[in-house]
């Protein structure tokens, strides 16, 4: 899908908040790696791989960097409860994600937001089992005028972790003004 095909869906993305251009380095199945603009056409493709260790445990890589992640079955789910389960991944991954969209317009804009912090509690469902609420709260620093804060809490909202979640999964974030 091309950005112009998002566009034409309706809904925002970081591309509508974010009007910032940087480099970063992808890297293609082939192996090789080229530079790529964020004004450019993004590349939407990234190749993560997974193998299985035992033990309800798997290995995560990520083709890009080469950083890996391992994840155990929880235990409520016949696991040993040993690292983050896959679902725990997915409520981690929404607020890294918000958290991160709001550094990078901190960062263009010039705003400090050292002592941003986040925590996710996750509640399960288990008819049919899947994650049913995420309640995410993001704790920023008090000193942002209400003209910063809207536009951060706007950005974070276009968090495509966010939009990738079922309408079903309650995950509307809270933000607190609460660090000194």
């Amino acid at each position: 899908m091309t950005v112009e095909d998002f566009k034409a869906t309706g809904k925002v993305s970081p591309w509508d908040v974010m009007p910032i251009s940087v480099s970063v380095l992808v890297e293609s199945s082939d192996g090789s790696r080229t530079n790529k603009r964020s004004d450019e056409e993004p590349d939407m493709g990234v190749v993560i791989t997974g193998s299985y260790d035992g033990n309800k445990r798997m290995l995560l890589g990520h083709g890009p960097s080469g950083a890996e992640i391992r994840t155990a079955a929880p235990v409520d789910n016949n696991g040993d409860g040993s690292s983050f389960s896959p679902t725990d991944l997915v409520a981690g991954a929404l607020g890294a994600c918000m958290t991160t969209i709001m550094a990078i317009m901190a960062e263009r804009d010039g705003i400090d937001l050292s002592g941003m912090h986040f925590k996710v509690e996750k509640e399960m469902s288990s008819a049919p089992r899947r994650i049913a609420k995420l309640i995410l709260e993001i704790h920023l620093p008090s000193r942002l005028s209400d003209e910063v804060r809207g536009k951060l809490e706007r950005g974070a909202r276009t968090c495509p972790v966010h939009h990738s979640l079922f309408p079903e999964i309650e995950s509307e974030p809270t933000f607190f003004y609460d660090i000194d």
